[in-house]
């Protein structure tokens, strides 16, 4: 990368700096929202900023936070590489996952609302969950397929030892289908020497 001050100032300065924002990081930290206990009134400010589960559907988070076990560590990701892959190997290192669930925070702004109380109610009602990946680098749509499997075990379509199963398989087939891109977030970065 071309150092554009170069030269524009009395301090020394490389003309040329090797960084590259994609393959100078260190660590990246994902983080996928998902929406449930949802209303019939829903919450307009989610529509793309999170997975929206449908009506009806409670995730059982504990039983997703137990699954989330076999996904940390060093292993092949097959299982949850998409297609379109270009990396060399297909083995990863998940350093940490963590899943919170907590009440929906913009509530507040529903009760500042005047709307009735049993609408205020059932918007209290909305739990959002986050799920919180990192690693040094993944592979192509990694993180969405790893959540899509854990929505499984949240909805107990899967038991949450089949992951460790699917994990074994090492085939994509094998897998629950892939997490919408609307709630993944690239939600930190991490390069040596640089603080931002």
């Amino acid at each position: 990368m071309e150092n554009s001050h170069y030269g524009t100032t009395t301090m020394r300065q490389q003309a040329f700096i090797d960084w590259n924002a994609r393959f100078s990081a260190l660590e990246r930290k994902y983080v996928y929202r998902i929406l449930h206990r949802q209303t019939p009134y829903s919450i307009p400010f989610e529509w793309d900023r999170s997975w929206k589960m449908e009506m009806g559907v409670n995730l059982n988070v504990d039983a997703m936070r137990e699954a989330a076990k076999y996904l940390v560590g060093s292993y092949d990701v097959s299982s949850f590489r998409g297609s379109k892959c270009e990396r060399s190997t297909p083995v990863v290192t998940v350093t940490d996952l963590t899943i919170k669930s907590q009440p929906y925070a913009a509530c507040s702004i529903f009760e500042q609302l005047s709307l009735d109380e049993k609408r205020t109610t059932q918007a209290m009602d909305s739990e959002l969950v986050l799920i919180s990946i990192c690693g040094e680098s993944f592979a192509y749509r990694q993180v969405r397929n790893m959540v899509g499997c854990l929505v499984y075990v949240g909805k107990e379509m899967i038991s949450p030892l089949e992951v460790q199963v699917i994990l074994e398989k090492k085939d994509r087939t094998k897998a629950p289908p892939s997490a919408p891109a609307h709630g993944l977030f690239l939600a930190d970065v991490k390069h040596s020497g640089l603080v931002i």
